[in-house]
């Protein structure tokens, strides 16, 4: 299986990674961004190459494998400083060596070209740092990169002003992570979800890094009711797909719109984890369901903490 890409907006793209993950092409008059570059399975420029042959800038919403690994393609990168020893470490000889092993389980979800030498032959992107109110201009549209820690401490946003879309990398999704041994405590999260929300007269839609359909503005509300309320009473044991990563909780709110979505008459997520749903075609302007995956330790010193 190969990459293929759908138009968002008449200069947007939405690159589907066959792992899982999307990566967006924003185009200008003069030049384009990449945002995110997923696992990098196949060969992401040649994908490029059929969107646009303007010169690429390549941005990284955050430092997780499924984010960066595709940077190989390219030899230069931005990302959030905050983020960089996570981005090492997701770039490490043992993490592409795991995907390498997927690849050996699951062969029917990689391209018939996928090189395992290549994959894990050395390539040393040169990362350049961003901060908040840095501007991308690729000429008639201007992004502006939103620091928004929450699922890592240097996640950013861009705010694209041209098709009043705000791309948040895993800051926004039906489901977020916020277990990771990296990631900030929620109250944080919640700090940055307040300044996306403040600036949601500037966006009219939401492109997200693991949902292939554009979300609405409501999505940020949803999220931040979901982790002012989260209650470990109301939880359900969330068990990653990772064996590196510490089983943790999850609250969800929206639970019944997910189930109408689905047409489901029946869903227990204590026994059939979120990530295993098939969600194509969900409508996220009816299916209000969110949900956070945390443990304690995110939760302590702070109205959440566990009592």
């Amino acid at each position: 299986m190969s990459y293929s890409f759908s138009q968002l907006k008449p200069n947007v793209y939405h690159i589907a990674d066959p792992l899982g993950v999307f990566m967006t092409v924003i185009v200008g008059e003069e030049k384009a961004l990449l945002f995110d570059t997923g696992y990098g399975i196949g060969h992401l420029d040649k994908t490029i190459a059929q969107i646009t042959d303007l010169p690429l800038i390549v941005v990284n919403s955050h430092g997780h494998l499924d984010h960066v690994l595709g940077n190989r393609f390219f030899d230069e990168a931005y990302l959030h400083p905050a983020d960089m020893e996570i981005y090492q470490h997701h770039t490490a000889q043992d993490r592409k060596m795991g995907i390498v092993n997927m690849r050996n389980e699951h062969p029917e979800l990689f391209p018939a070209d996928f090189s395992s030498d290549d994959y894990l032959a050395e390539h040393k992107t040169k990362i350049h740092p961003i901060n908040e109110g840095d501007v991308f201009d690729l000429g008639g549209v201007r992004l502006t990169v939103i620091h928004a820690p929450g699922h890592t401490p240097g996640g950013i946003a861009l705010l694209d002003d041209r098709d009043r879309l705000l791309l948040p990398g895993d800051a926004i999704s039906p489901h977020v992570w916020m277990l990771l041994q990296e990631s900030t405590n929620v109250a944080t999260y919640i700090q940055s979800l307040q300044k996306l929300q403040s600036l949601c007269n500037q966006y009219d839609a939401i492109v997200a890094g693991h949902v292939p359909v554009l979300l609405p503005n409501e999505m940020i509300g949803r999220l931040m009711r979901c982790a002012e309320n989260i209650d470990p009473e109301k939880s359900v044991p969330f068990n990653p797909p990772f064996d590196d990563i510490e089983k943790g909780m999850m609250y969800f709110e929206g639970f019944e719109s997910l189930k109408e979505g689905l047409k489901l008459e029946e869903l227990d997520l204590a026994t059939q984890p979120f990530h295993t749903l098939d969600l194509d075609g969900l409508d996220y302007s009816e299916v209000t369901f969110v949900s956070i995956a945390y443990n304690e330790t995110k939760l302590s010193g702070s109205k959440f903490a566990i009592r």
